[in-house]
């Protein structure tokens, strides 16, 4: 059972209308009972804890006119484990029956009633019943007075993940009175705990109606004959593409129905977000981005008066450095015997190095200028630009050249190899882009009426 489909089904009722084999009814339904009320939702969780054992409310009924039969259901957040029903297991649960206002204190071991799964018997896979072990507890926890004798049973149905366990009880032989006080145990370990609801739900079989969803421990809660309706709310996350390092920060938008919504990040290294007060975050997000990698965000919309805890969500988006823009522009006529600098833009975060590869045709006659080039003769002069990157781009390496004129103007000898033409005026040098194209660029125009080329 998701956790949609049991929300679906507080304060008006529960799903799965199967009966047992052995005639349980699986789950609590409006048209079978003659009595039912339901916990708040409960809200704490200990820190540290697993959300399978996790419990969500507690739910009591009776049914067809039979006030003699307790029926008590404990529902989680996350579908409930076989060791709740195993031995010499620290997980399990209970409910937990006090008969006056002033014993119902949540802790200890002052409990009038207590009712446990068998964990000496064989789980349920189905939605079978096994008897519940029930007894009154001694100031040590320990059995006072066993129950066994008015056939306490319990039921689940593993096999199909649900989220609940049910109890039943004659209340009768047990001596259960028509008002009461209940609430619902369940332990991960010694040291992990919790109680639905924070505060033990009072109970007045006699009433024959629903008490208000915020009746608690008060001795006369106000009854309605409408019980207030809860909706299953939605959750999402709008999409987002790869981001950039450089963007620093992006825009998330989410939507629930209740208006409230939790988001926080599960890769804090990576993204976060901006401005959070404890996760609760406003329809617009801004997620700051710090390293490349994969930036996962989770959300849900908490519960409101009028609709339940959605379920949770998810979202991914690849954060990575971008790929540097390079762009070169020469002097119109590089002739032989000039001296001439080198006009070089880069997207990156620093100039790239520049290497001469064809030394005999140009060389770099100042240590102090790199981008400052001696022309010795016509020819191709190739150099290479490198820059090894940086936190927001990627390194970056290529082969430039151009075709170096003779002194007294005559066209240079063709290169024995094939290579692209990008002559053009001085004034195109190339202005960045506000947003990197993250793609290798090849200027089309890198310098004067020269034959530039660029391999």
């Amino acid at each position: 059972m998701t956790r949609t489909a049991r929300s679906v089904a507080l304060f008006i009722s529960l799903a799965a209308l199967v009966f047992g084999q052995f005639g349980q009814i699986s789950s609590a339904i409006g048209a079978e009972k003659t009595f039912q009320v339901m916990s708040p939702i409960d809200q704490y969780t200990p820190s540290n804890y697993s959300a399978q054992y996790d419990l969500d409310y507690v739910e009591v009924g009776l049914y067809d006119n039979n006030s003699n039969d307790l029926h008590v259901w404990l529902h989680y957040k996350q579908p409930i484990s076989r060791t709740m029903f195993t031995s010499n297991s620290s997980a399990w649960g209970m409910v937990a029956i006090w008969t006056s206002e002033s014993r119902a204190i949540l802790g200890g071991n002052d409990q009038d009633f207590r009712i446990l799964p068998n964990r000496s018997v064989q789980y349920p896979l189905d939605n079978s019943n096994i008897s519940a072990d029930a007894y009154v507890p001694n100031s040590s926890g320990g059995r006072k007075t066993d129950l066994s004798k008015c056939s306490p049973v319990t039921w689940s149905n593993i096999g199909l993940s649900v989220r609940w366990i049910g109890f039943k009880i004659s209340r009768a032989c047990a001596g259960i009175p028509d008002k009461f006080w209940v609430a619902g145990f369940t332990t991960y370990a010694s040291d992990k705990w919790d109680w639905a609801p924070d505060k033990a739900l009072y109970v007045d079989l006699t009433a024959r109606t629903t008490p208000t969803p915020n009746a608690t421990t008060s001795a006369s809660p106000a009854a309605s004959a409408t019980p207030i309706v809860k909706r299953v709310q939605n959750f999402s996350f709008s999409s987002v593409e790869t981001q950039y390092l450089t963007s620093r920060a992006v825009n998330v938008y989410t939507n629930s129905d209740g208006g409230s919504r939790y988001v926080r990040s599960q890769t804090p290294g990576i993204c976060d977000i901006e401005g959070a007060n404890a996760g609760l975050a406003s329809s617009s997000l801004i997620v700051n981005l710090y390293s490349e990698g994969i930036c996962i965000l989770e959300g849900y919309a908490p519960s409101t008066n009028l609709y339940f805890e959605s379920s949770k969500s998810y979202i991914s988006f690849q954060v990575t450095r971008s790929e540097q823009e390079v762009d070169v522009t020469i002097p119109d006529k590089p002739r032989a015997g000039k001296v001439i600098d080198i006009d070089i833009f880069s997207s990156g975060d620093a100039l790239p190095g520049l290497r001469v590869l064809t030394p005999k045709v140009c060389l770099q006659p100042s240590k102090s200028n790199q981008y400052r080039l001696k022309l010795l003769k016509s020819g191709t002069c190739r150099f290479n630009l490198s820059d090894d990157g940086s936190e927001d781009y990627l390194p970056y390496e290529d082969v430039w050249e151009f075709d170096v004129l003779s002194a007294s103007g005559a066209t240079p000898k063709s290169s024995p190899s094939p290579k692209k033409s990008i002559s053009g005026s001085a004034s195109t040098t190339k202005v960045p882009a506000s947003t990197p194209s993250n793609k290798p660029t090849t200027s089309n125009k890198i310098g004067g009426t020269a034959d530039t080329k660029k391999s």
